[in-house]
């Protein structure tokens, strides 16, 4: 079973549907059987009684903190209230199908010899071209962002949970450094899909400044930032097929990386199980 923690984030710039996008998400999340507790964590800089009320009437957890907060510490004290083993972090543009988890607690049960950091499903719309992929396959995915996240719970709690410096962007690689430095792996799950608003949270998002976040990057992390990679990251670093690192180094010698978006589309081929 499942324990789920949805980001949440408004403000008075806000669109009516930001609003009524959590509405859905939640109400969808009830219907997926393998989903055990629910909490939305809201962000925000005030207290939404609408929402409190509309969480208690289908016995979902709100959380808030008195206070404006940023998108990793959000994320962090929903979890707080989480006691499962297995836990995940959902966007609140995120909707669900019954199957969305129940492929989870399979692609678990089916492969407990790999070394999970997290899994993710493939989306609707997705910032990562192989998340789109129609041809949908069991995969190291090496790469994600965060929308639909599970992780188990010990190992959330290993990697200090969400990056709180950052304001909502490269978050989701400070990530996928933590598991790497740990042995631990990104998988997409084939049986796994949700649909994807598209970038409603981030289009909204009162803490998103990528400017400042980028700068946080470079200074920590800056043998994996890249001008001119994709994401502005080498992730050639990230992959577990010698042939995609191959093909990756051969269009940067070339120089205009036209093959890229093609190579990142098809990394669930390259990178099957």
């Amino acid at each position: 079973m499942f324990g789920v923690t949805v980001n949440y984030f408004s403000s008075i710039h806000s669109s009516t549907s930001t609003k009524q996008s959590v509405f859905f998400a939640l109400s969808l999340l009830k219907n997926c059987s393998h989903v055990s507790t629910i909490v939305l964590s809201d962000g925000s800089e005030a207290e939404d009684h609408e929402l409190r009320k509309y969480c208690e009437s289908i016995n979902v957890h709100y959380a808030h903190q008195g206070r404006l907060a940023s998108f990793g510490d959000t994320y962090n004290y929903g979890t707080c209230f989480l006691k499962e083993d297995w836990i995940a972090l959902m966007a609140s543009d995120i909707y669900v199908y019954p199957a969305t988890f129940s492929a989870f607690d399979n692609f678990i049960k089916n492969h407990h010899e790999l070394p999970i950091g997290c899994l993710i499903p493939y989306l609707s719309t997705s910032d990562l071209l192989f998340q789109m992929n129609q041809n949908r396959l069991d995969a190291y995915a090496s790469l994600m962002t965060y929308n639909l996240n599970i992780f188990r719970r010990d190992v959330f709690l290993k990697i200090g949970g969400v990056n709180t410096m950052l304001n909502g962007c490269f978050n989701d690689i400070v990530t996928c450094i933590q598991l790497k430095k740990n042995g631990l792996d990104v998988f997409i799950v084939g049986g796994s899909y949700a649909l994807h608003y598209g970038r409603l949270t981030v289009g909204n998002n009162i803490n998103h400044k990528y400017i400042e976040d980028e700068k946080l990057f470079i200074t920590k992390y800056p043998e994996y930032y890249d001008e001119a990679g994709y994401f502005k990251v080498k992730t050639v670093k990230f992959f577990k097929s010698n042939f995609l690192k191959v093909l990756f180094h051969i269009d940067r010698y070339y120089g205009n990386r036209k093959f890229t978006s093609a190579i990142i589309k098809n990394i669930p081929f390259f990178q099957k199980i």
